[in-house]
């Protein structure tokens, strides 16, 4: 255990399924068949429809109550959250953060609320390390795990302390990797 060793987690796309829940609301309403693979810039609205605000989806409640979590998110994140010290930091609008909080207490129940950070600059949040899917996140004095989209996927990771996972194991397997370099290079 390094309580030490602070984390901050994104939580949309990181810790939930936003995007492809988002598309799937999308092209019912539109009739459109927008799948992840054609997102290629972390701005959705430049491949949607002009006449749909794809933003208006997220004042919608059914939006937010119809995400999953990702993939062994759960489970990884409920071990970093007892070894070491983990904020959930999020650039999301205020009036989205009341059923945002809502969806992590159902699917994140240790969580605590005081974990849980609306941050739009994550620069300013100090940390060793940041997990994150938007190229827009990065540029702190961490180490940045990017979790592997079709939106960040023009980053070259060699020449940036950016590391590519593609799954919650490699995320938590990258964070443990990291904690024991920073442990050699400091002794």
């Amino acid at each position: 255990m390094n309580k030490n060793f602070r984390i901050i987690c994104d939580l949309d796309n990181i810790l939930n399924s936003l995007t492809k829940t988002l598309l799937e609301f999308y092209n019912k309403d539109s009739g459109d068949n927008l799948q992840i693979e054609d997102i290629t810039k972390y701005k959705i609205d430049d491949f949607t429809k002009p006449e749909f605000k794809i933003t208006d989806y997220f004042k919608d409640k059914k939006l937010w109550m119809a995400l999953e979590p990702i993939y062994q998110s759960q489970e990884y994140l409920e071990i970093l959250n007892q070894d070491y010290d983990l904020r959930i930091v999020t650039a999301s609008h205020l009036y989205d953060m009341p059923i945002k909080y809502r969806w992590l207490k159902t699917f994140f129940p240790f969580i605590k609320r005081e974990q849980i950070w609306t941050v739009f600059d994550k620069d300013w949040v100090n940390a060793d390390v940041l997990i994150d899917d938007c190229l827009d996140n990065i540029g702190g004095d961490y180490r940045t795990i990017l979790l592997d989209y079709p939106w960040n996927r023009d980053v070259d990771e060699n020449i940036s302390n950016i590391y590519r996972a593609y799954n919650w194991e490699d995320i938590f397997m990258e964070i443990k990797r990291y904690e024991k370099e920073k442990k050699m290079s400091s002794s």
